[in-house]
């Protein structure tokens, strides 16, 4: 039995090696603010080539079906976005501003 428990504490260390350490607040924040990140770009890299690309290459005629498409695929994205920022847990008893904590 002693042989089990011994091989069990050295396989136990080794698999706290490979788990990640749990998720601190900063953590998460750095995760929701990613998501956020991608989801503006996405909202971005959308109103760019849906609207603004069409209006200064004029290749075709303007369709505001596809305008409007653009338009509400970037809307709902960053929608998407503020969702994710707005999960932030912020702490409002700490005030931090450029010049560090008062």
């Amino acid at each position: 039995m002693k042989r089990f428990h011994r091989f069990a504490a050295r396989f136990g260390r080794k698999l706290r090696n490979l788990i990640p350490p749990p998720a601190t607040d900063k953590h998460r924040e750095d995760r929701l603010k990613a998501i956020a990140g991608v989801f503006q770009n996405i909202a971005l890299a959308v109103w760019g080539i849906g609207i603004l690309t069409p209006i200064f290459t004029a290749v075709t005629p303007l369709r505001p079906s596809h305008l409007a498409a653009s338009g509400f695929i970037g809307l709902f994205s960053e929608a998407f976005s503020l969702f994710f920022l707005a999960l932030v847990p912020y702490k409002s008893d700490k005030e931090d501003n450029d010049h560090g904590p008062r």
